[in-house]
């Protein structure tokens, strides 16, 4: 499974913007990319390369005269920090006349690659800014050390599609060169769709229809058009799964929802796994010199029953090394908490939450579950979904609590931050969220597969809604000035 799609629960790249140049078609239909090869010097660009600019977290990303698969230059990118992604970019006007799919070729070699992955980034988005699709060649695995070589991915566009943004990207750390960069379309294939992928995609369809908060009959009946064409004169399972994570899911544009084949659901529940991904993070905590309490809660994406138990009493350590200090209040961090498992986290922090109704989910159909939080489990309802050992109950009681929200706070982390909301003694500081407020139930497939589907709307214990962003109740400019702005108001009592 590839970060990026990890990430979607998470989100990860931002949104590069430069000027516009028109992205044409030749006869050949081959999009012209502006400077695709590297070769037009720009001194005034940090690339050094007409077009293209330095995204993400990088040491060195310029072009090399001195390693090239053809002509003058390529594009060399090194990161010293596992940590993070560097990139080069363009973003480009982008219109199609209907459904369309493409290749995206680049020749790349690799140096020293240890984490994770290189490759060529493609995301087509419409006007609201809605992903029709993102390839990152994730599932290439191009690490560790390898000679020049071509490596190609598909992508799709269809009429909805304004923008596309290529990059070339490195995860992890390690050096890449990146050369001879190409888009060309690929025709449509006229043949008719096999039997088995005709019946998968129905069998994904109907769980969309059952489930699912895209309640757009028309809609979804058009969607599925659009899938059997891209998968037809096809004939394996692995590239339908492609077509529905890289361009159905996301045409759901519901902002949440996302699909996992076998053998990404099996990293998923796989602890070693996750940890060298760098998305099983601990919870922190310290206190302040002002004596309150504060504990960051991270991303923490894990379906191991071990990792997940060793998280709670984690951080249920932290609240009971604080509280034993009596602290004025406490602030709860999830500004960098781009989500993973909810339950984990509340189950953690439980006893801040305190016992009884945390929120509700209101499915498509407007039943409504409860999220409930009690002393030996948290759930739905009366059905546990993590079970407590050893719960602990505060000592230092009545205090006010700050949580701080910020732009990366979704998904689970807004479960968290719904969790507090309606509290007495609970105020929020810092900006709006992600808006992934949805309630993401997992429906597998026959070959085991998941989709990952939207099936509810997020609303907090008094019963409002959510469904899109946050907003906290003391909007500030970075995080910073959230936590200076908490503090002050944690000393007001």
């Amino acid at each position: 499974m590839t970060f990026l799609e990890k990430k979607n629960i998470i989100f990860f790249i931002s949104s590069f913007l430069i000027g516009f140049t028109l992205l044409t078609v030749n006869a050949c239909a081959q999009l012209i990319i502006p400077n695709s090869g590297f070769e037009q010097f720009d001194k005034a660009s940090d690339t050094k390369s007409a077009y293209w600019k330095v995204g993400g977290n990088v040491d060195k990303c310029v072009i090399d005269s001195g390693t090239v698969s053809q002509g003058k230059y390529s594009m060399h990118i090194q990161k010293i920090s596992k940590e993070g992604v560097g990139l080069f970019f363009q973003e480009l006007p982008f219109h199609t006349d209907g459904l369309k799919k493409y290749k995206i070729s680049c020749s790349i070699k690799t140096n020293n690659i240890k984490e994770k992955y290189a490759g060529m980034f493609a995301k087509v988005l419409d006007k609201e800014g809605n992903i029709i699709c993102l390839e990152d060649m994730g599932e290439l695995e191009i690490n560790g050390t390898r000679e020049w070589k071509n490596y190609h991915a598909e992508f799709y566009s269809d009429e909805a599609a304004v923008k596309l943004k290529i990059a070339g990207l490195l995860y992890g750390s390690g050096e890449v060169w990146f050369d001879n960069l190409s888009i060309q379309e690929i025709p449509l294939a006229q043949e008719e769709l096999v039997s088995p992928i005709e019946a998968y995609i129905s069998e994904y369809f109907k769980v969309i229809k059952d489930n699912s908060i895209i309640k757009d009959t028309s809609y979804l009946a058009n969607l599925k058009t659009k899938t059997e064409k891209l998968c037809a004169g096809n004939s394996t399972l692995e590239y339908c799964h492609s077509v529905l994570k890289n361009y159905t899911t996301r045409k759901l544009n519901d902002g949440h929802s996302f699909f996992l084949n076998p053998s990404e659901v099996a990293e998923w529940k796989n602890g070693d796994k996750t940890i060298e991904d760098g998305l099983a993070n601990y919870a922190s905590g310290k206190l302040t010199e002002e004596n309150i309490a504060y504990i960051k809660v991270p991303t923490f994406v894990s379906l191991d029953s071990a990792l997940i138990a060793k998280y709670v009493d984690s951080l249920q350590a932290i609240i009971v090394k604080l509280d034993s200090q009596h602290p004025k209040g406490w602030v709860i961090d999830l500004s960098q908490n781009m989500g993973g498992n909810s339950w984990a986290m509340i189950s953690g922090l439980s006893p801040l939450l305190g016992s009884g109704i945390l929120g509700y989910s209101i499915s498509a159909n407007g039943n409504k579950m409860t999220r409930v939080n009690n002393d030996s489990w948290v759930g739905w309802d009366t059905v546990p979904m993590l079970k407590k050992v050893n719960p602990y109950h505060l000592k230092t009681i009545s205090r006010p609590i700050a949580i701080l929200y910020g732009i990366q706070t979704a998904s689970s982390g807004e479960v968290v931050a719904i969790a507090f909301r309606g509290m007495k003694l609970v105020k929020s500081f810092g900006s709006e969220t992600a808006g992934a407020t949805t309630r993401i139930d997992n429906f597998k497939l026959s070959d085991g597969a998941y989709l990952n589907l939207a099936s509810g709307v997020d609303a907090d214990r008094n019963g409002i809604l959510f469904g899109s962003k946050i907003a906290p109740d003391k909007i500030t400019p970075d995080t910073e000035s959230a936590l200076s702005e908490a503090i002050t108001w944690i000393l007001t009592f």
